[in-house]
């Protein structure tokens, strides 16, 4: 007997971040505090999937990150509205390193706990905008190379240059929405910037937006060791979002869609081993070192923690959307570790492979095998910064990547 037919359901909603006096920018600790006003508009966007009973809500705010508890709470809030399907939640932040704070990183910026309030109630109203927006429609998804824009900031060749887009349409075929991935890290405005920014991802978003007709998502891509090949300023950043915009365009042109679609989702929170703690006499002595005040914070701390941490936990998802794929994890993957999830996908004969990060956590940096004898900040010193006992383990990116491709077991 033939499968029954699938029919598409898709919403889409937008809302400006809330913003407020002072606000503290998060993402460098060379930074000046606070922020100063306005570069361009930092917001929310929403897209809502429901095929059947099953309903999944991809969400992208500008911002650098969420912690699990967060996130957690916002998803729990979105739930209690939705008890009559199977809802799956992606809440991914873009990662702008000019946003305001909206987790705690040691010396990179303080939240407002009013602000994050604000700002998770239009998170939460967003989404629910999207669903109440659900109706016919039709979805494809193709992909380009896009060279150029990004470059692996390590001693590393891995680069992923592919830009995914996901095209929505209302059933008579007139644009409704469109969702676009690409690693690199929205770093484009550097320290010395203290206005709030939604770096490229914003730029891009517009510049496709106003191409196509039609809202836009951003998702980062395993930008973990991935920046910018132009940085600084206003110019870099068109540098950066144009080539995206232009391939995306282009793409939305030519892609076929379909309203047979069948959804599926499943999420999982994984328990990631950290590397072994440092020596007691070593965090002392770091915990006395004035040179380096944010190590010298974190060793005070965890001198004063009865026992050690041994795991960090990591949101994942994973969505299948037709013949393509979301993936999702709460945490700065390194891209080789990205690539090999895609390419896992795509043996299996799927479509195209999003890879959202910084996705449901964000519990810091997470490197492939060979990054831990090169060393360098994302494997010596970021955990000092994101509050973390250590850096995982090598082992982590195995079991982060078997995770997002065939579950947690």
């Amino acid at each position: 007997m033939p499968s029954p037919i699938k029919r598409l359901f898709a919403g889409v909603a937008t809302t400006p971040l809330p913003l407020a006096r002072d606000l503290e920018l998060s993402g460098y600790a060379a930074r000046l505090q606070p922020s100063v006003g306005l570069h361009d508009p930092v917001s929310v966007t929403a897209l809502a999937l429901q095929s059947a009973k099953v309903l999944l809500v991809m969400i992208a705010v500008d911002a650098l990150g969420f912690t699990l508890q967060t996130a957690r709470s916002l998803q729990e809030r979105m739930a209690r509205e939705i008890t009559d399907r199977q809802l799956e939640i992606c809440l991914a932040a873009t990662h702008s390193h000019s946003a305001p704070a909206s987790m705690n990183l040691r010396a990179c910026g303080k939240v407002n706990p009013q602000w994050l309030e604000t700002a998770g109630e239009v998170i939460v109203q967003t989404a629910l905008q999207s669903i109440e927006n659900l109706q016919p429609a039709r979805l494809g998804a193709a992909m380009a190379e896009v060279p150029g824009v990004a470059i692996n900031r390590r001693k590393s060749t891995f680069i992923d240059e592919e830009l995914v887009l996901w095209r929505i349409d209302q059933s008579d075929g007139t644009p409704l929405a469109a969702a676009v991935n690409f690693a690199c890290h929205p770093v484009v405005y550097p320290p010395e910037n203290k206005l709030i920014s939604a770096d490229y991802p914003g730029a891009l978003r517009r510049e496709l937006a106003a191409a196509i007709n039609a809202p836009v998502l951003f998702l980062t891509g395993a930008a973990g060791d991935i920046n910018p090949a132009h940085r600084g300023n206003d110019e870099a950043i068109l540098h950066t979002a144009q080539p995206l915009a232009k391939a995306a365009a282009g793409l939305w042109h030519a892609t076929e869609t379909s309203a047979d679609i069948a959804l599926s989702g499943r999420s999982s929170v994984l328990e990631l081993p950290l590397q072994d703690p440092l020596p007691r006499a070593t965090l002392e002595a770091f915990a006395a070192d004035d040179s380096f005040p944010a190590r010298r914070d974190w060793a005070r701390q965890n001198l004063q923690i009865p026992e050690q941490i041994s795991t960090a936990p990591c949101a994942v998802q994973t969505w299948q959307v037709g013949n393509n794929v979301l993936v999702s994890a709460g945490c700065e993957l390194f891209c080789s570790l990205g690539k090999r999830v895609k390419s896992t996908f795509k043996r299996n004969r799927i479509n195209s492979v999003m890879i959202a990060t910084y996705a449901g956590s964000n519990l810091g940096y997470v490197p492939d095998a060979a990054a831990y004898a090169r060393g360098g900040y994302e494997v010596d010193m970021a955990h000092y910064y994101y509050d973390q006992p250590a850096c995982v383990a090598p082992a982590a990116g195995e079991m982060l990547i078997r995770a997002m491709t065939q579950g947690d077991k």
